[in-house]
């Protein structure tokens, strides 16, 4: 990973999260990382159907519309993405990471529910948008938004997988268009697990490039080159190895700033890393500059009968935990965990939960102890 790129994206993308103007698009990639099928994969079966096969395939939703035409039906195609994105499969690390996190607007072309399944472990609200049609509804007070724009597990009937349905998205879905394209353009996205071989990164690609013809905002994706494992032969490691360096330089084009790691297991790191760095700008400090974190937990286990004067998130990093500064009524202060059971003291929950509602953050629970 080159020190440049890695350092620009360490200092900047924190930021963008702390000061409320950072997004996330989830890839294909971060679905391989659970354990799902490729696209490759996924469609194996429907190619042999056809007499081809899947991985001698650049573009593989033609291959899906082929079998759609030749069948009559899109039934077959769906079926398969219903018995293999269907099941669950172990939240990854970077999602885990990634739920923590004070970002609001998650995109994703992924039809799995691995992301709401991370923030349902912490108890952490997330509203899915998947169909055109959910972006009219109100968003819960705190919660975050992942929109799904090419649909989801749980409504097979509405993904987009076909030649037709990427050529027919601005007529059944073009609603998802004007959002993701006000996002690339006022926020700081962050693109994890993008994959060349992913048929949906080109279309996402080409609405980026749409909006933005001559100096597009400046984003950041971390990706995955191909390894020989992935490869049959050397030869095709070699050939794919070439693509993928062109592929990765051609992101510029798109205003994105490339992040490489050779392995998946790489991410979940970079991305604490970024929690991290987050943590450190909200630290809060006291009158003299020093800084101060009870975690809730008093010394001597005095009450904190406190007024809520401020938020912050945990010091040593976004954690399941929420903090508020509260002003004892002999001056000094304390930093309390809110929303997080057997760590808050009781008398300060009912002004902190006020305090939340009234400025319209989120509250979630967690019954994990708190740690520093």
């Amino acid at each position: 990973m080159p020190t440049s790129s890695r350092n620009r994206f360490l200092k900047d993308f924190p930021a963008a999260l702390h000061e409320g103007v950072g997004a996330v698009f989830v890839g294909a990639g971060v679905s391989k990382a659970a354990g799902y099928p490729t696209w490759a994969e996924l469609l194996k079966d429907i190619g042999e159907e056809l007499g081809v096969r899947s991985s001698d395939i650049q573009d593989l939703a033609a291959l899906a519309q082929w079998h759609i035409s030749e069948s009559g039906a899109a039934t077959g195609v769906r079926n398969v993405i219903r018995q293999e994105i269907g099941k669950d499969r172990p939240v990854p690390p970077t999602l885990e990471v990634l739920a923590r996190l004070p970002v609001r607007q998650i995109w994703t072309t992924n039809y799995d529910r691995l992301v709401e399944r991370a923030f349902a472990v912490i108890n952490r609200p997330v509203d899915v948008v998947s169909g055109a049609a959910d972006l009219s509804l109100r968003a819960r007070p705190g919660a975050a938004r992942l929109y799904k724009m090419h649909g989801s597990v749980d409504r097979m009937d509405d993904i987009v997988i076909s030649t037709d349905d990427y050529e027919l998205y601005r007529s059944k879905r073009g609603a998802f268009l004007p959002l993701l394209q006000a996002h690339l353009s006022s926020m700081s996205v962050l693109f994890i697990g993008l994959s060349l071989t992913d048929p949906n990164v080109r279309h996402v690609l080409s609405l980026i490039r749409e909006s933005f013809t001559e100096a597009p905002p400046e984003h950041f994706a971390i990706v995955k080159p191909p390894s020989l494992a992935d490869c049959s032969s050397e030869d095709e490691f070699r050939a794919r190895t070439a693509q993928h360096k062109h592929w990765a330089k051609d992101l510029r084009r798109y205003g994105l700033r490339t992040i490489e790691v050779e392995h998946y297991d790489e991410i979940p790191e970079l991305m604490r890393q970024v929690e991290r760095r987050v943590a450190a700008m909200r630290v809060v400090r006291n009158g003299d500059g020093a800084l101060e974190d009870v975690g809730g937990n008093r010394t001597g286990g005095e009450k904190t009968p406190a007024l809520p004067v401020g938020l912050r998130a945990g010091r040593f990093g976004p954690t399941r935990y929420v903090d508020v500064p509260l002003a004892r009524q002999d001056g000094s202060s304390a930093i309390v965990s809110v929303g997080m059971g057997p760590t808050m003291s009781a008398d300060a929950a009912p002004e902190a939960s006020d305090f939340f509602q009234s400025h319209g953050l989120e509250i979630w629970r967690s019954s994990l102890p708190y740690r520093a």
